[in-house]
């Protein structure tokens, strides 16, 4: 380290930047296949070789750690032979680190080997504190791991690469960086999950083959019963079948034949299948729908239909019908031809021809600014339009809404529209009633509220924001209290549309005495000394009082005031304003206020 301080303080100030790393070279111990492939779950041992070091070059950067630049494939790496001291001085280990950032340049590398010196960490991180030395162009490094790739996740990245650091980069060696840059080793990537075909008794035996294409079959025909039996065939070809044809019914009898090619039956012919799926099948009217049949290549096929549509045929084991617009059911036919001229049984494929058809099964009305659900049948659909979101559409605009609902309709992408219609919206009931202001002292306590408009069929009271009832009117018994409260009301018409809600406010004055006067004199001569308050009904009150530039000067439980400010400071003559909150007897919160006039 000592050496390394004293090659720092001859450093010009800068970053010299180049590249510090030598020769590198690799081996694996699985070579990969065709494509640069390796079957999943394929592990390899990696072996990495630098030969050199340039970094002597670079203001004595020496050499800090490899770090492996691994593609998403690899599923583990595991460590297994570390690079020797090049220098041989007992000077540091490498190191097996996960993940190493420098505290000087934030630099994050890892998984590798890294270099650490004796006295261990100097920053926290392993490996970027040291660096090891090389006094010459001809040190070289090795390393070993073991990679494992997925075990399934056909054709994810195994990508290899190594990048070599300097100490100047890993922020160790003062701010003389090298330009480090990785170094691809192999790009490839997760093979077939079948492995290739390693039979190599089999005529398509590949060792270098990418995955078995299912044709990796048994060794060759040693049947010597078979038509096609030859010692000398490499592989089976699949035609190693049983002895000759010996069924004199069988179209294709010869009893001088070698042997059963296949045909030995009274016909080839298997089911018939279509384009839109197995026999029977549904289809939208108007369709072009193929029509094929397995059977021998050498014979051919007499094809039909009971109606509704059009064939075309040439003979072969394929035909294709034009359905018409006729909805029906309908039968394909064929009849398989041996070059034998043997006529096989009649087979058939039933067709249901369908023509597209949406019964729309929602609302064709919804109130302004609400939701309707749409549905229809045959559902699974798209619903588009103005306002449409998903299968729901929104009342934002009046009168008619054109929504579009598209369907594929048993191959046909079929298209119907609804109109939907949005109800105007409606103001509120007008509030009928005797007054706002009811004095409790002089008014009946029991006041009557009702509803009035030429829509609504029925009607909702609150009071306060709170559902009381329902009806055309409302009566309510007034607390005696003070206070001012909201009624409101809203309509419902015969659609179910909601009005806008009115609203009123109604103010009590409650029937209780509270009396405050309007001056007093505080000069301790036993009159008028105290500004003092009276009345009933008046429960945990607060008092409040301000000076006229709105100062709270004196707050207390007590309905009294001698004219201080609450620390032995007596106020100056003046106007001042006061407040109390209390409660009724009701235990309803009130407030009185007024103004006193302090006269010394």
């Amino acid at each position: 380290m000592i050496k390394k301080l004293l090659i720092f303080l001859c450093l010009l100030p800068g970053i010299i930047s180049a590249q510090c790393s030598g020769n590198i070279s690799f081996t694996v111990s699985v070579p990969p296949g065709q494509n640069n492939t390796y079957p999943p779950g394929t592990t390899v041992e990696l072996c990495v070789t630098m030969d050199g070091w340039l970094g002597n070059s670079q203001g004595s950067n020496w050499f800090e750690g490899f770090g492996l630049d691994l593609g998403e494939g690899w599923e583990t790496i595991t460590p297994i032979t570390a690079p020797n001291d090049a220098n041989s001085d007992g000077g540091g280990t490498w190191i097996w680190v996960e993940s190493v950032t420098s505290e000087s340049t934030l630099l994050t590398a890892g998984p590798g080997y890294f270099f650490e010196g004796p006295t261990g960490p100097m920053d926290g991180n392993p490996g970027n504190d040291w660096g090891d030395s090389c006094p010459s162009e001809d040190c070289v490094w090795t390393f070993c791991v073991e990679l494992t790739a997925q075990n399934g996740n056909s054709g994810a990245d195994l990508h290899i690469g190594v990048t070599a650091y300097s100490d100047g980069t890993m922020g160790s060696w003062g701010t003389q960086m090298c330009n480090e840059t990785s170094t691809d080793l192999f790009d490839g990537s997760i093979g077939c999950l079948v492995p290739g075909c390693t039979d190599q008794n089999s005529c398509n035996f590949n060792p270098n083959a990418d995955c078995d294409n299912g044709s990796c079959i048994l060794p060759g025909c040693m049947d010597p019963l078979a038509c096609n039996f030859d010692p000398n065939t490499t592989c089976d070809d699949g035609s190693c079948i049983p002895a000759g044809c010996i069924d004199p019914l069988a179209c294709n009898f010869n009893p001088l034949a070698g042997c059963d090619n296949g045909t030995c039956g009274y016909f080839s012919a298997d089911e018939i299948l279509s384009s839109s799926g197995l026999c029977p099948d549904t289809i939208c009217t108007g369709l072009d729908i193929s029509y094929t049949i397995s059977g021998n290549p050498l014979s051919t096929f007499e094809w039909s239909i009971s109606g509704g549509g059009t064939l075309n045929t040439n003979g072969s084991s394929s035909i294709t019908v034009n359905w018409g617009n006729i909805p029906g059911e309908y039968t394909v036919s064929t009849r398989e031809i041996t070059q034998e001229g043997c006529v096989g049984e009649l087979i058939t494929c039933s067709s249901i021809i369908l023509a597209p058809n949406i019964d729309f099964t929602t609302n064709t009305s919804v109130c302004y600014n609400q939701s309707l659900a749409l549905s229809a049948n045959p559902s699974g659909g798209s619903w588009s339009g103005t306002n449409v979101n998903g299968s729901l559409f929104y009342g934002y605009e009046t009168g008619i809404n054109l929504i579009s609902y598209n369907i594929d309709f048993y191959g046909c992408d079929y298209e119907e529209n609804l109109m939907v219609l949005v109800w105007e919206p409606f103001t509120g009931p007008e509030i009928i009633y005797d007054k706002p202001i009811i004095d409790l002292c002089l008014d009946s306590k029991e006041q009557t509220y009702r509803a009035l408009d030429d829509r609504s069929l029925s009607y909702t009271w609150l009071v306060d924001d709170v559902i009381q009832t329902s009806g055309n009117s409302i009566t309510i018994n007034w607390y005696d209290t003070t206070n001012v409260y909201s009624i409101g009301v809203y309509g419902i018409d015969q659609s179910g549309c909601i009005s806008k809600t009115s609203l009123i406010n109604i103010k009590t004055e409650a029937c209780q005495a509270f009396f405050a006067p309007n001056s007093f004199t505080p000069n301790s001569d036993g009159t008028n000394d105290i500004f003092r308050i009276t009345g009933v009904s008046i429960y945990d009150p607060t008092l409040k009082i301000w000076d006229r530039w709105g100062n709270l000067v004196y707050q207390s439980s007590n309905l009294y005031w001698t004219g201080d400010n609450g620390t032995g400071y007596y106020c100056d003559t003046e106007v001042y304003n006061w407040e109390v909150e209390y409660k009724d007897k009701f235990g309803f919160k009130k407030y009185a206020k007024g103004f006193v006039s302090l006269i010394r």
